[in-house]
């Protein structure tokens, strides 16, 4: 994935999770940092970067290209600092989705998950 794509992939997931009743601080503080960093950079090109970067975080699919184009303006693909953070809210924001989604109904005597997990289980003896 390029750089300015990462960054794209990024704001659009922190924006999602950020915004659910359930997301961490983690999260929460993640995009925000990187929110704040696209600001700054987009500003510095244009004075009206602010709305751009809102209504990405509102419409994604709508407001792709225009992000695309003033990020690539403002030299975001060459920001080690902007990179950085948008590669740990993708970061958090998996950790935070979680990978397996386990639900249970009714008596269980034994369950494992996870990757590469074992489990031995002996029933009946006393």
């Amino acid at each position: 994935m390029d750089a300015i794509t990462t960054i794209l992939v990024a704001l659009a997931s922190g924006a999602a999770a950020a915004a659910q009743d359930t997301a961490s601080q983690v999260v929460k503080d993640a995009y925000a940092g990187l929110k704040a960093l696209v600001q700054r950079k987009l500003q510095a090109k244009d004075p009206n970067a602010a709305t751009i970067v809102s209504e990405y975080e509102k419409d994604a699919a709508t407001w792709e290209k225009p992000m695309q184009k003033a990020l690539d303006a403002s030299g975001a693909a060459s920001d080690d600092a902007m990179l950085e953070q948008a590669h740990r809210v993708l970061q958090v924001v998996q950790q935070s989705t979680g990978k397996f989604n386990v639900q249970v109904s009714g008596d269980v005597q034994g369950q494992v998950v996870g990757d590469h997990a074992v489990q031995h289980n002996v029933f009946g003896r006393e």
